[in-house]
């Protein structure tokens, strides 16, 4: 069986906590936003559900269980 590479760069949409805050948009399901606030040097996540908003969304971390 042949087996073919690709090249490719994966950007996940992202952005600093102001700009989403002040965006407050609408992920899609399952579409993944990085938030950065380099004041603090933090890197959050959050997945959207196609609902809420961003505001509205809670952050992902190594806790939480609502997305499993």
């Amino acid at each position: 069986m042949a087996t073919n590479r690709v090249d490719a760069t994966l950007i996940i949409r992202n952005g600093a906590t102001s700009s989403w805050n002040t965006r407050n948009p609408i992920l899609q399901l399952g579409e993944f936003g990085f938030e950065y606030n380099l004041e603090n040097n933090t890197l959050l996540l959050k997945i959207g559900d196609g609902v809420r908003d961003w505001q509205h969304l809670p952050y992902l971390n190594k806790y939480d269980t609502e997305y499993f």
